[in-house]
């Protein structure tokens, strides 16, 4: 069965037509070492590097039988991948398994094809994508006016997110950046979901079948 990958951008989206069989996935912790006289050596835990992720597909040329239905021919894929990465803007990376999920930003590293002899103009892909985080805002700290309701209290009232949504039983497949389409039209207002459902979703690139969520309006 594979994965089911999908890339999205403002300037397009479009499936993967062939379901890659494996994605890899890795997470580096990097750390400084150092020698303390007489006590030997002592490591520090220093930051966690962006997650990196990897698959191998193939873009046939033609429609076949084990290609998706919503079928783009290769040239036009490689053509829009390659857009993106010389664009140097992240896009949106959505890969459903069986058992996990990944919804995340990324930036698409490394874009490589081959064409086999008997086999012109399919596209036997390796793709290489790195997770996009923005640069952090600088904030400035502010007194609180006076009047504001007091974090004590900021429990007690509705979230207005809420108000006047309609209930969401979660299907096999769905993501947050589906369903914000969906409802929406446009995939980057998933965080109103999971902001409107925090009390269920405590990840919003982890959802689950059978789980009752609420759409905000």
């Amino acid at each position: 069965m594979g994965y089911a990958v999908y890339f999205e951008s403002s300037t397009g989206t479009f499936r993967v037509p062939v379901n890659p069989e494996e994605i890899s996935q890795s997470r580096k912790q990097n750390n400084e070492k150092y020698h303390i006289l007489k006590g030997g050596q002592v490591v520090v835990p220093t930051y966690v590097e962006l997650e990196e992720y990897s698959f191998e597909t193939e873009f046939p040329h033609l429609p076949t039988h084990y290609s998706e239905s919503d079928f783009t021919a290769a040239t036009s894929l490689l053509f829009m991948l390659k857009t993106w990465q010389e664009s140097k803007l992240p896009v949106r990376f959505i890969a459903v398994g069986e058992d996990s999920d990944i919804n995340k930003q990324v930036l698409i590293e490394d874009v490589q094809a081959t064409e086999k002899a008997g086999e012109e103009g399919d596209q036997y892909v390796s793709l290489k994508l790195l997770e996009y985080v923005a640069p952090a805002k600088r904030f400035i700290a502010v007194p609180q006016p006076a009047g504001l309701v007091k974090q004590e209290d900021a429990g007690s009232l509705q979230n207005p997110e809420t108000i006047g949504g309609k209930e969401y039983t979660i299907q096999k497949g769905n993501t947050l950046w589906g369903l914000a389409k969906k409802y929406y039209g446009d995939g980057s207002q998933y965080t109103k979901i999971y902001e409107a459902n925090k009390d269920k979703i405590k990840n919003p690139n982890l959802i689950y079948p059978d789980q009752v969520i609420t759409i905000p309006e």
